[in-house]
């Protein structure tokens, strides 16, 4: 069961007062451990990165002239179910490494290399992370095979904003796709 948002709140803002080179100092010994895997778990997790971090090329430049930089070590309380999710994992890496963040819904190219949660397919500037975990990553119990299941995307739920009503406007009729809006008051 997913944590409330008071808890994952609680839990992250909990873990902010921990100072970070307590972490930090673990990450050489994650990194060994990692090293220790069997040949086939390492190709998995090679496979997943490559996914999930497209770019093949030094973007150090990129970051040190954008803008919308920030430290790692800075501790944003915004966007805090995402930030929480990004600390996570940040916390372990230098504070003066750079990163650019952009936690919305991406509909759009990204124009800089940024963490996100999701990005369009063949942008590579999108750096996927595991972020809005509370929402997004929760997982039931399900007996049926994943190959004998229907090849279609489900949602039943609000759709309030412009741009979500728009993609059920454009896809609610592909056969790939079974989307409704479902107002709050219970009705379709």
């Amino acid at each position: 069961m997913a944590d409330s948002r008071f808890v994952m709140n609680l839990k992250g803002i909990s873990t902010a007062f921990i100072p970070r080179i307590f972490f930090q100092r673990k990450l050489p010994n994650i990194f060994k451990e990692i090293l220790r895997y069997k040949d086939e778990i390492l190709e998995q997790i090679c496979f997943r990165v490559n996914y999930y971090h497209q770019i093949n090329q030094d973007f150090s430049e990129i970051l040190l002239h954008s803008k919308d930089k920030e430290k790692l070590g800075q501790f944003p309380f915004k966007k805090t179910s995402k930030a929480f999710d990004a600390y996570k994992i940040t916390k372990y890496f230098n504070d003066d490494f750079l990163i650019i963040k952009n936690y919305a819904d991406i509909s759009y190219k990204l124009n800089e290399p940024s963490i996100c949660k999701d990005r369009l397919i063949g942008d590579e500037n999108g750096i996927i992370l595991k972020l809005d975990t509370h929402r997004h990553f929760i997982f039931l119990h399900d007996t049926q095979n994943f190959e004998d299941k229907k090849d279609l995307a489900v949602f039943r739920g609000a759709s309030y904003q412009e741009h979500r009503k728009k993609f059920l406007q454009i896809y609610s009729g592909s056969k790939y796709c079974d989307f409704a809006h479902v107002m709050g008051n219970g009705g379709g």
